[in-house]
């Protein structure tokens, strides 16, 4: 795979003993590489998010509250895209969009290098995306990055443009009934390598973007604090990844929590069976623990024995 980087390490779970050496293969997505896979073709396993419903759900989470809880935790999960050296050329991933204050970032002059808006004009900061370091390494590759909300459905490319009052605005998707909103990498405020997680700051021209993340951050919250004790309690046997696998449309994917438990850092890990691909990694890994602030899905974890998915706390 064109960026899939690999590591060895000692797995402590289920099908693995400690005298196991397992692979695990990180999940960003290269524009050079094949576009197809059997999972991207497996519709029981990928569900579209535009056609998430409560009859989608699990049959023992199958409560209103809970879709509730999933359907504004999706509208925070972006489209990562990384620009290569050449046009058109790049990497993908996913992340999940927090914000850490109650106001809105205002800047008189736009510090986006090479905005594609070519007048003077304001823009606006203050929102955090979390995903891998092997997604966003550095200040550099940051800089360099676009993130999308709500591209739900469509097609990506990056060479896809928009025209817009003041010229030519390169949103990248097209066939999506909800809006993309396109915001941009500027630095990494959070760069925990030990944990292959860093915090994205990202500015964005739409001022509204950070009341709309502000407002599905709260609904989240909300929605949670409805489920019933018995479906939060069902909720930890079950892991829900919300990704956009092939750098493509907006998914989710449901599995078993096989564990979880603390690395030698101390460090919550979970391993689950809820199907991911490259371009996964960075997800937001969505179980009955820790609900306020979901797991990272960083890779599979490859043993002798059985593959399963990986993440850490953020």
């Amino acid at each position: 795979m064109g960026n899939t980087m690999k590591k060895k390490t000692k797995s402590k779970e289920i099908n693995c003993t400690e005298s196991y050496v397992v692979e695990e293969v990180c999940e960003s997505f290269s524009d050079n590489e094949e576009r197809s896979c059997s999972c991207n073709k497996t519709t029981n396993t990928f569900i579209p998010i535009t056609q998430l419903t409560l009859e989608k759900l699990p049959d023992t989470l199958q409560d209103s509250s809970l879709l509730d809880f999933l359907t504004a935790g999706q509208k925070l999960v972006v489209h990562i895209y990384i620009k290569g050296p050449m046009e058109g050329k790049g990497h993908t991933g996913t992340g999940f969009a927090w914000i850490g204050k109650d106001e809105v970032d205002e800047y008189d002059q736009c510090p986006i290098s090479n905005c594609p808006v070519p007048t003077p004009h304001k823009s606006y900061g203050g929102v955090i995306v979390y995903t891998n370091h092997h997604v966003v390494a550095n200040d550099k590759e940051a800089a360099a990055c676009q993130v999308r909300f709500f591209f739900n459905e469509g097609l990506f490319n990056p060479m896809f443009h928009d025209t817009i009052k003041n010229g030519v605005y390169h949103c990248g998707v097209k066939g999506n009934s909800e809006t993309t909103v396109l915001a941009f990498g500027q630095a990494l405020r959070e760069h925990r390598v030990a944990k292959d997680l860093v915090g994205l700051q990202i500015i964005f021209h739409e001022k509204d973007l950070f009341k709309m993340v502000q407002d599905f951050t709260k609904k989240r919250v909300a929605a949670w604090s409805k489920i019933p004790p018995k479906k939060k309690d069902l909720f930890k046997q079950h892991a829900v990844v919300i990704s956009h696998p092939h750098g493509e449309a907006k998914v989710i994917s449901f599995g078993k929590l096989l564990s979880l438990e603390e690395d030698k850092e101390k460090e919550k890990v979970t391993r689950y069976t809820a199907s991911t691909c490259t371009g996964s990694s960075g997800a937001p890994v969505f179980t009955g623990h820790y609900a306020t602030r979901p797991f990272t899905h960083r890779g599979k974890e490859y043993s002798e024995t059985s593959v399963v998915n990986i993440s850490n706390s953020f």
